[in-house]
């Protein structure tokens, strides 16, 4: 095949402590053109990241959720007044021309990628990439560089470039390969306390269209009835599933000892409401943030669950090679370790394969994303080129959202199926 005929690039993105001030080292890890570095400045402080993530998770620009923020998308000349100074697709150019300055500076890293690019362009096929990431760069893990733009194009979304994601650290890789139908286990959570829940006509869709894969040759699917942790962890026990996809919310925070609600990761003090006008007040200064999933409790009240949890659910089920969040900010993570959000923690306790959400997702997307990803499966499609489909699926807004993991170093395409 011709895809086999192409070196896969592996590269590494990390912190350069050297003594003169703050920057990055990319370095080419592995390629038949050698392994250039360069040493580079960071592409944005963490504040400007800060505000870049909300204007790239937000379809629509609105100045008055961005409070102290705005100030600096001025700084940064993305904004005059009140109005974005370029239209939406143009900033997300900007932002991925930026992003491919810094992970492809001019000279010997560049040289590397337009050659490989060269090969895989010939043999009409995209080139297999796999970025590293320190298990301690929190902070350039969570830019979203599948927007890297050549001044061409989307090399990501153009499918020159099917990128994985690879977390550096030192524990054992697990292989992906597996024989026979591919047994999906989906849990639709929307827990009736959270905002932003969906129509019931349009949570009905999503729930059909998702049982509706089970058509697929190759596919065996089977919706959870009720989306409870308990119901959940049974359901793991009872079936030797391969794929647990998980649609709903996510988030990155703190959860309070005392009352149990998720805060902001920033926040230090518990300030969920206590009763009688009083909030709960519980110090967080010692409680670690994490990615949690929403669940549902039995009266349908959130109950959520952490990174942590549902990677000791998976890992007593052996048959898991992947989980798929369909949630938001399910691959989300703060500024210190990689393991903190939700995607990365389930890599890094051992579940082979991740394919999450950087961003908030509409329910359209959800759908689409299912759709795609699922029929390229059952074709015995690779996860990269699973993950290619679906970008070249999405709309505009949408196509980078999605982001792929994957825990073993030799095998940077994802291949499920021996």
């Amino acid at each position: 095949m011709a895809d086999r005929l192409v070196d896969v690039v592996q590269h590494l993105i990390a912190d350069c402590d050297d003594g003169q001030g703050p920057a990055l080292e990319t370095r080419v890890l592995s390629s038949r053109w050698g392994t250039p570095a360069e040493r580079v400045a960071l592409p944005y402080t963490p504040d400007e990241a800060n505000a870049l993530l909300q204007v790239v998770e937000q379809p629509a620009f609105s100045a008055a959720e961005f409070g102290p923020q705005l100030a600096i998308l001025r700084r940064l000349g993305w904004v005059r007044g009140d109005e974005l100074v370029l239209p939406r697709p143009r900033l997300l150019e900007a932002i991925g021309a930026r992003l491919y300055e810094t992970l492809f500076p001019r000279g010997p890293v560049r040289t590397v990628l337009n050659i490989a690019l060269g090969q895989a362009r010939q043999a009409r096929v995209p080139l297999p990439f796999q970025l590293h990431l320190d298990r301690d760069a929190g902070h350039l893990a969570r830019l979203p560089w599948e927007l890297v733009h050549d001044g061409q194009g989307f090399l990501v979304r153009s499918g020159r470039l099917a990128m994985a994601r690879y977390i550096a650290f030192r524990a054992p890789a697990t292989a992906l390969a597996l024989e026979g139908p591919l047994r999906v286990l989906v849990v639709v959570a929307r827990p009736r306390d959270l905002p932003g829940l969906d129509e019931a006509a349009e949570l009905a869709a999503l729930r059909e269209g998702l049982a509706g894969l089970a058509s697929e040759r190759g596919l065996e699917v089977e919706v959870l009835e009720s989306p409870t942790w308990r119901a959940f962890v049974d359901a793991l026990s009872a079936a030797p599933y391969h794929v647990v996809h998980f649609d709903g919310h996510g988030d990155l925070g703190r959860r309070c000892p005392s009352c149990r609600r998720l805060a902001p990761a920033t926040d230090t003090v518990c300030r969920a409401p206590a009763g009688r006008g009083s909030l709960c007040g519980t110090p967080l200064d010692g409680v670690a943030p994490q990615g949690y999933l929403a669940f549902e409790r039995p009266d349908g009240t959130v109950d959520w669950r952490s990174a942590e949890n549902l990677a000791a659910a998976l890992f007593r089920n052996p048959a898991i090679r992947l989980a798929v969040l369909s949630a938001c900010r399910s691959a989300a993570m703060g500024q210190g370790s990689l393991f903190a959000g939700t995607a990365p923690a389930l890599i890094g306790m051992g579940v082979p394969a991740v394919a999450a959400m950087q961003f908030q997702v509409p329910l359209y997307a959800t759908v689409a994303f299912a759709e795609g990803f699922y029929s390229a499966l059952a074709r015995r499609a690779p996860l990269t080129d699973a993950m290619a489909r679906v970008r070249a699926e999405l709309d505009d807004d949408t196509w980078y959202r999605p982001t792929l993991y994957l825990r073993s170093r030799g095998d940077p395409r994802g291949v499920l199926f021996a």
